[in-house]
């Protein structure tokens, strides 16, 4: 099974680490000639698998050999550094050298150890995730080397169906070298800034991309709420099971009453377009067999084939909608 290993560069130190070895190739001469020649059939296929050489390494320490003994190929490496996930990679193989670890980064100059635990990784997917995002399931706070336990995967598996996906949808997928509107960074700080502020008052910026964003994020809901909502409804459109994460928004059922109001139950997962029509009272649901209903004015329009559909519910009944609020949604809205 997929196990999950943290490392942090927080230090000026580990910082080198991740310039000199993930963030680029390490050059082969430092490696192919420091290590035996039984080692280099497996050296020549990470080489052309990967392709190239990406490797992180430990010092000598009862919890990082532990750690390192526990690693096994295909496990996924994190990368922390001020808070933030910023790599992610799969481990290709694992080696104690100390004269490859002298060769990529030489002798610590506090500690007068080498990072002799090594383990070569697949291509570093470049990502920017805030450690609270992910708080539900991985800790927010690492050790320089750290283990996921057992149970914390557990709980993973639980509410993904397996460590695997939960990766993919909550790393991998949000790779910088993947597609995604936030092309200039613009859009997660302001998102963020949301967050951690729980308002969306405008901050103080003149450039025209920014208000552009702000707009954006306060049509697509709370980001913290939203991100809920995108979990709960594994990432599809309540109504048309969109997957286009860019364009899902938080639609709140019945209307803002304060915080509390930010409760699953009381929000639907839905395609931007879709979410405009809910507003408007155009489309709801029947809370008896959650089936869409849709207004007179849309049944020879293109959204006609909504009409009688199932509605995408999540799986933990706690997140369900409402029936109670989508009641209360269809009548005021005569459907």
């Amino acid at each position: 099974m997929t196990g999950i290993y943290v490392v942090t560069a927080d230090t000026d130190e580990a910082k080198k680490v991740v310039s000199m070895s993930v963030d680029r190739q390490v050059d082969r001469a430092q490696i192919i000639p420091n290590f035996s020649d039984t080692t280099y059939t497996e050296l020549m296929d990470i080489e052309r698998n990967t392709p190239g050489f990406f490797v992180w390494g430990v010092p000598p320490g009862p919890t990082n050999i532990m750690n390192w003994l526990y690693m096994s190929n295909n496990d996924c490496v994190l990368v922390v550094s001020n808070g933030r996930y910023r790599y992610a990679a799969e481990v290709l193989g694992r080696y104690e050298n100390v004269k490859a670890a002298d060769a990529i980064w030489g002798k610590d100059p506090e500690t007068g150890e080498y990072r002799e635990y090594m383990f070569f990784l697949s291509r570093p997917h470049h990502v920017d995730i805030p450690v609270q995002e992910l708080e539900d399931w991985l800790p927010t706070e690492y050790e320089p080397f750290t283990r996921i336990e057992d149970a914390t995967l557990q709980a993973v598996r639980a509410d993904f169906g397996g460590v695997a996906k939960f990766l993919k949808e909550n790393i991998y997928q949000r790779s910088e070298k993947g597609p995604s509107l936030d092309v200039s960074g613009i859009f997660k700080h302001v998102e963020d800034t949301a967050t951690s502020t729980g308002v969306f008052h405008a901050v103080s910026v003149t450039d025209s991309r920014t208000r552009h964003f702000e707009a954006i994020i306060r049509r697509r809901g709370h980001p913290r709420f939203r991100h809920l909502l995108l979990r709960a409804y594994g990432r599809r459109c309540a109504f048309s099971k969109c997957e286009v994460r860019e364009v899902l928004e938080a639609a709140l059922i019945r209307p803002y009453r304060g915080a509390q109001t930010f409760h699953v139950s009381n929000g639907l997962l839905l395609r931007s377009d879709l979410h405009t029509l809910f507003d408007l009272g155009q489309i709801s649901v029947d809370s008896s067999n959650m089936t869409v209903l849709i207004s007179k004015a849309l049944e020879n329009s293109t959204y006609r084939f909504l009409k009688g559909r199932s509605i995408v519910v999540p799986e933990r009944e706690e997140f369900r909608p409402s029936p109670e609020a989508l009641d209360a949604h269809r009548m005021t809205w005569g459907l």
